[in-house]
């Protein structure tokens, strides 16, 4: 015999729905906005057949995966229908959420408003709590129906003691269609002491993101944060103090705050904007004994980072932007830390590992892999620019290699792959990528010079060369770059005075040191040894 469960799920399996089990109901939202899978005619007597012998039935693992089920459907009538009789079976709102968005969806506000009232007066929980009325409807599907719920809710006697929840949540939904400033104005209506600290740090961000500043001021002036318990907000009135041209009050308002490691990290930048380099110090190690003590989480070593960052200790910066390894600012971290371990490649002080460099390059392929599209482009750049730093030329081509195969056209790459190519004699592939990026872009100048340059250079194709050098000297005349190949391919093609001609041209446009070894060679060639001595000792001045 097959359970009411296993038949929902195999019919789920065929109609490539999907079924959920035990989800994760924090990511409720998530599933609201998800596309739903319409059925075909045919489809859709079998999946009916199974919704209503799960309902006849008292299966409350299987009523509750038809919920999920139906949800992502788009199925409201039956997921009111298997929700309502899931919690009279278990008496438990665990699914109220699912419910309630069925009853919005039907515009069955009177019933939706019903559930909701049991829902804000159950102990808190997920979904449970006058705390969660902005979360829950700002999770329902629809724009008007949440806010027409939510007045329902205004008019009944349950709100009467529940101003601040309420104006809250109007603020939440307000701000959810971009109506910033009304949700402003309805956060500074409440008495946002009786915010908790979350609650609180949304309506800051808020705050901040319709200003004035000195409106943002007020509105934590008004909330009696105690900075001691709560050093985030400490944080957000010392930046709103810089904004207003207070920076000793915003120093001193971190200086009363609790002493975590992310105040301490503000802390430390502050006393440094003021010239006060004891007190950064100070922050500095007082930080560092905090960790000592305790350990860091990632934010923490992320702000840490940033702090060692502006005192000037690079390679602290390095170690500590390495240790963030969760959360969003692990994509912040690994691009912050690929940028800075190309500036420390520099300082021959610096030993170079390459353990470090590997353990950089997986966070940068980590971010490839899970940020958006800017921060994936990002890491892209940055990745290149390290292993170009670091001389690593086939590491370099072997990574654009990779990201060529997503995206074939881009010139950007392909002309980076074309010139490290180049420098490490891999011709045939430098090539290649130069003659693409004049088939994607005829009048791509520097492709032009590029290829005419290779050949030139590295082979004996000096007429073909010449032709591709032309072409890019017409559409950019007065290019130091374009005027050396012209140049060297002249050279190249024994015609001396007309090289020179070239040559000098373009170093009275750029002192290049590359240019200036051509020209001194040619000079050499055409027996003018005092002028070819001359631009030598200008190189060594």
């Amino acid at each position: 015999m097959w359970s009411l469960l296993s038949k929902l799920r195999l019919c789920c399996q065929h109609l490539g729905i999907g079924a959920f089990g035990v989800i994760n109901f924090m990511a409720f939202g998530l599933l609201m906005v998800s596309d739903t899978q319409a059925l075909t005619a045919d489809e859709e007597r079998p999946y009916r057949d199974v919704v209503a012998e799960v309902l006849a039935e008292d299966d409350v693992d299987a009523l509750r995966e038809l919920v999920v089920t139906a949800t992502k459907q788009g199925d409201w009538v039956t997921v009111a229908k298997a929700a309502r009789r899931w919690r009279t079976l278990t008496e438990s709102l665990e699914l109220g959420i699912f419910e309630l968005s069925a009853y919005v969806s039907t515009d069955q506000l009177e019933q939706g408003l019903a559930l909701l009232k049991l829902l804000l007066a159950a102990e808190p929980g997920p979904w449970t709590g006058w705390a969660k009325l902005a979360d829950i409807l700002s999770a329902l599907p629809g724009i008007a129906e949440p806010r027409a719920l939510l007045a329902l809710l205004e008019q009944s006697e349950e709100a009467s003691d529940q101003e601040t929840q309420i104006l809250f949540a109007r603020a939440k939904l307000l701000e959810g269609v971009n109506h910033h400033r009304e949700a402003f104005e309805a956060l500074e209506a409440a008495a946002v002491n009786e915010l908790s600290a979350v609650q609180l740090e949304w309506a800051m961000r808020l705050a901040r993101s319709v200003g004035p500043p000195t409106r943002a001021l007020a509105l934590l002036d008004k909330a009696q944060v105690n900075y001691q318990k709560e050093g985030i907000f400490a944080i957000w009135r010392s930046e709103i103090l810089k904004e207003l041209d207070q920076p000793e009050a915003a120093l001193e308002t971190l200086l009363n705050a609790q002493q975590t490691p992310i105040v301490l990290s503000y802390q430390g930048k502050a006393a440094l904007a003021l010239g006060r380099l004891e007190l950064a110090e100070a922050a500095w190690k007082e930080t560092l004994a905090l960790v000592d003590d305790a350990g860091w989480t990632s934010q923490e070593a992320y702000y840490i980072a940033h702090l060692a960052k502006a005192l000037g200790y690079l390679p602290e910066a390095s170690l500590w932007l390495g240790r963030v390894k969760e959360g969003t600012l692990s994509h912040e971290a690994a691009l912050e830390h690929a940028f800075l371990f190309t500036r420390l490649v520099e300082d021959e002080s610096w030993e170079r590992s390459t353990d470090a460099l590997a353990e950089i390059r997986a966070a940068l392929a980590s971010v490839r892999r899970q940020a958006d599209q800017t921060k994936a482009e990002q890491a892209w750049l940055f990745e290149a620019a390290l292993l170009r730093r670091v001389h690593n030329s086939q590491a370099l081509i072997d990574l654009i290699t990779q990201a060529l195969a997503d995206d074939s056209s881009n010139e950007f790459l392909l002309y980076l792959r074309g010139i490290e190519a180049m420098q490490i004699g891999q011709l045939d592939l430098a090539e290649q990528d130069f003659r693409r990026l004049i088939q994607l872009d005829r009048s791509n100048s520097e492709a032009l010079n590029s290829l005419g340059y290779l050949l030139a250079d590295r082979t004996t194709r000096y007429r073909e060369a010449y032709w591709l050098i032309e072409q890019a000297l017409i559409l950019e005349p007065n290019s130091p770059e374009i005027l050396d190949s012209m140049g060297w391919v002249n050279y190249r093609l024994g015609r001396i005075d007309e090289a020179l001609a070239y040559l000098e041209a373009a170093y009275a446009l750029s002192d290049d040191q590359e240019i200036r070894d051509h020209l001194v060679e040619v000079l050499r060639v055409a027996g003018q040894m005092d002028r070819a001595a001359r631009y030598v000792e200008e190189s060594q001045l």
